[in-house]
């Protein structure tokens, strides 16, 4: 995915008013920035997408935000040749819980800054 759409699917510019420091914090305070795969198949096609970013508390929260994705996947994923594998890894990914996307969100936030996209950060 180019980065510019990238940046669309996660809904980064929801984070563009966060200042470094206090993202910093939140996840120095444990919070943790992820998102979850969901795969639908259909006889002719599969489709595999991130969702957009969630805030966990903890792993826990983390793994119990990811369940209604696992559980779609799981009955909505199968049904074309190529279905099962993108399911098994969205079911795999949604088990850990889901993919920490701290390091994009802060990156998303520095290039909101002018100072740092002068180097004077």
């Amino acid at each position: 995915i180019p980065q510019g759409d990238r940046d669309n699917d996660l809904d980064l510019h929801r984070f563009s008013r966060m200042s470094v420091a206090e993202f910093k914090n939140r996840v120095f305070l444990g919070e943790r920035f992820v998102t979850y795969r969901y795969t639908l198949s259909a006889l002719i096609f599969t489709v595999t997408r991130p969702t957009k970013v969630h805030v966990a508390s903890s792993r826990k929260s983390a793994l119990l935000k990811g369940i209604p994705y696992t559980l779609g996947s799981a009955l909505f994923g199968w049904w074309f040749i190529t279905g099962p594998v993108h399911t098994i890894m969205s079911i795999a990914t949604n088990s850990k819980g889901g993919s920490d996307v701290s390091a994009e969100i802060l990156e998303h936030i520095r290039k909101q800054d002018v100072l740092y996209q002068y180097g004077m950060r």
